[in-house]
């Protein structure tokens, strides 16, 4: 079981279908940062104005910008936390989700099921499906907060 584990990991992690996942994932996070440090420029580049040539103060209850609500995970109206958002179930089926019909196809299902036995085959083929569609949306995600932290005061 443990050696088929490992067999089944080592293929989900290691196929080109889930380094586009990521790819794919990190892109659209990346369009999320591209859209969110340009308003907060924006602003800051209002309120200095505003401090400096127009004699005014500022409102107290201005909008707050802060890492958690401008990384992918916490805004949902810019263009690339929309798509992130509605195509996750595809980027987290598509790393490992194709390995069962294509082994099945070929006959690899038939021969591990008879060597290693049926439920540690769909076992560890479901511990595998698993970690590679959660990794491949939960690395997006902390990509989106880490390049978000490096342009957003705390």
């Amino acid at each position: 079981m443990r050696n088929l584990l490992k067999i089944e990991l080592k293929k989900s992690f290691g196929n080109k279908y889930f380094i586009i996942s990521l790819f794919i994932g990190c892109s659209l996070s990346m369009l999320c940062l591209i859209y969110n440090a340009g308003v907060y420029q924006d602003y800051l580049q209002l309120e200095h104005y505003v401090l400096q040539e127009a004699d005014y103060s500022i409102n107290p209850y201005h909008a707050v910008f802060t890492l958690f609500n401008h990384w992918i995970g916490g805004e949902g109206y810019s263009l690339g936390s929309s798509l992130f958002f509605f195509i996750f179930p595809l980027l987290t089926a598509l790393p490992y989700g194709w390995s069962y019909c294509e082994e099945k196809r070929n006959g690899y299902a038939r021969m591990t099921v008879v060597l290693a036995g049926k439920k540690a085959y769909f076992l560890s083929k479901y511990i595998a499906v698993f970690f590679s569609g959660a990794l491949a949306m939960t690395i997006p995600l902390i990509f989106s907060l880490l390049c978000t932290a490096m342009f957003f005061l705390p």
